[in-house]
């Protein structure tokens, strides 16, 4: 089963756009999809169940549990009585706090799913910041796709991000694959006379 965490450690560069627009297309291949929603903001959450439910039902994910219910040492074990849909939802609680234990059973978690055959692709939409969930997808996912807007601050948590790749493929069977980095958006600059140039 393919995993992808979607990352980068700011705000505001379209993170949660990009995770559900890519989950929704996995959808409409056909893919059986899981969406584990580590933002605290819980925006993924409210677009693939509440929003997607009213204007587009069948890109509507069915919630099977919290990411609580994710991190949850218990879980790899409960994987052998569960019964996948074919886009479902770990949904994300406002204001929690990952500590070390969380996030060992997080990686434990994803490495069950790994070799289990409920889902042909996980999605992980993690929060802007460094946190211990985020540390343990770097361990533990196959791929990860870089958001960004065009513009130093990116540029600089990509390199950021990149570094964090390297300390983590050295704790790992297989290097963490860049899957993608993707410019969300542009930059307009307006000359005197009035023209615009963009980059």
């Amino acid at each position: 089963m393919k995993t992808s965490m979607v990352h980068l450690s700011k705000g505001g560069v379209g993170k949660t756009t990009i995770s559900v627009l890519y989950a929704w297309y996995q959808r409409r291949l056909g893919k059986r999809v899981l969406f584990v929603d580590f933002d605290m903001q819980c925006d993924s959450t409210k677009k693939i169940s509440r929003i997607a439910a009213d204007i587009y039902p069948e890109y509507a994910a069915t919630t099977i549990g919290t990411i609580l219910d994710f991190a949850d040492p218990s879980f790899p074990a409960k994987l052998a009585e569960f019964e996948p849909g074919p886009f479902d939802l770990f949904a994300s609680v406002e204001d929690i706090k990952f500590g070390q234990a969380e996030g060992e059973s997080v990686m434990t978690s994803v490495h069950a799913l790994t070799v289990s055959n409920h889902y042909d692709i996980a999605i992980f939409d993690t929060t802007p910041a460094l946190d211990e969930q985020a540390v343990a997808l770097f361990q533990a996912v196959g791929n990860i796709i870089m958001p960004m807007r065009p513009d130093d601050s990116s540029f600089d948590q990509i390199s950021i991000v990149l570094q964090l790749k390297s300390i983590a493929d050295q704790n790992r069977t297989t290097p963490l694959n860049v899957a993608g980095i993707i410019i969300n958006g542009m930059i307009v600059f307006r000359r005197a006379s009035g023209a615009h140039l963009t980059r």
